[in-house]
């Protein structure tokens, strides 16, 4: 179970930073398609952590209640 956590927060953390790449880019970039695809690639990033993160609080809170 310890390492199902841990891969749990290695993912968010790579979820994360690709969403923080993202961001930068999105600075950086003056084409509005390119805006537009930047701009849904960092919402699905963002949902994908808020799943991420809601189902690792979900692990730990099972682990707590099976100690």
């Amino acid at each position: 179970m310890e390492d199902q956590l841990t891969l749990d927060n290695t993912e968010i953390l790579l979820l994360e930073r690709d969403k923080h790449s993202l961001r930068c880019l999105k600075q950086k970039t003056q084409d509005s398609s390119h805006l537009s695809i930047l701009n849904s690639q960092i919402n699905l990033l963002e949902e994908a952590l808020y799943l991420s993160k809601k189902q690792a609080i979900q692990k730990r809170r099972t682990k707590e209640k099976s100690v």
